[in-house]
């Protein structure tokens, strides 16, 4: 195997769905600095298509989704990596979801890559929404 196959399976894949075009660069950006391989998906349609053909370590959704792309986001990834954790980005005007996770975006990106490298190392169990 190929170092640089090597590298790629040693890092965390995330899909990261969002419509917010720019947003969705920058932290990808940020998560690729960090060692975390990201894709992103505009609509449920993406996501579905995706998953049928690879298995992602990690769901991260953008708050400004609306609640209904964001269920069918949580499900075709729940359906397809039965067991990897969502993480659901909020704002004040956010509604839950059934997300595993979720992270306020005020914390800023530092923050966020430390919760995710927590949740991929298997360090945040006891934090899961709702606790």
């Amino acid at each position: 195997m190929s170092p640089a196959v090597k590298r790629r399976k040693a890092s965390p894949s995330i899909a990261q769905a969002s419509t917010d075009t720019t947003l969705a660069t920058t932290r990808a950006h940020v998560l690729q600095g960090s060692g975390y391989e990201v894709r992103n998906f505009m609509s449920p349609d993406e996501l579905l298509h995706a998953c049928r053909k690879e298995k992602f370590d990690l769901l991260l959704i953008g708050h400004l989704l609306e609640h209904v792309e964001r269920e069918q986001m949580s499900f075709i990834f729940r359906t397809y990596n039965a067991g990897s954790p969502i993480v659901q980005l909020q704002s004040v005007e956010t509604v839950p979801t059934t997300a595993d996770f979720s992270f306020n975006v005020e914390n800023g990106p530092e923050a966020l890559v430390h919760l995710l490298s927590e949740i991929v190392r298997g360090k945040r169990l006891s934090a899961r929404v709702g606790d």
